[in-house]
């Protein structure tokens, strides 16, 4: 017993040394705590954006019903996707850069996503659905313009990719 105490440890001690690729995330909530008038929230930068991810992805948040405005251009490097999204997110023709997954994995039926620019510098791949937007949208998509990347490196089973979304399953995509 004593010598497996021992062992776990050393187990311990030696991976502490080792960095970890884990990304840690500096998100700020303030903009939800404090909207700008009912239902209606503004996000200003990279730290607010991660704040929208874990209220969506950690917290279980529901934005249906509700606005959430971009109001500056956003370098989204080493950010996870929003997993869904139901409510309007207005990009307000502001350019995302860095992107290195979708933006969004589900755009829900009451979900929308309008205005949005990715530079050169998004590349997004992996997974069974790749779209620079969404994975998957059963909401309406309007006026995102996509300049970057998308790749599909999925090797079992169907695999889908698109500039904007990778499937549109009952959703719109307008321009």
């Amino acid at each position: 017993m004593k010598f497996s105490n021992h062992l776990l440890l050393l187990l311990v001690l030696v991976l502490s040394m080792f960095p970890s690729n884990s990304y840690s995330y500096s998100y700020d909530k303030s903009w939800y705590e404090n909207p700008i008038r009912d239902h209606y929230y503004e996000i200003n930068n990279k730290e607010q954006y991660e704040g929208l991810i874990q209220l969506i992805n950690v917290d279980l948040v529901s934005f249906k019903n509700d606005t959430i405005s971009i109001t500056n251009d956003l370098s989204l490097a080493n950010l996870e996707s929003l997993n869904q999204f139901d409510g309007v997110l207005l990009g307000n023709s502001h350019t995302i850069s860095d992107l290195t997954s979708p933006l969004i994995k589900t755009i829900e039926n009451t979900g929308v996503v309008d205005a949005f620019e990715f530079d050169t510098s998004c590349s997004v791949s992996g997974g069974d659905k790749a779209g620079m937007v969404c994975g998957e949208c059963n909401g309406i998509i309007k006026n995102c313009v996509n300049f970057g990347a998308v790749s599909n490196v999925f090797s079992e089973g169907h695999a889908f990719a698109g500039g904007i979304c990778a499937v549109l399953q009952s959703g719109t995509i307008l321009n």
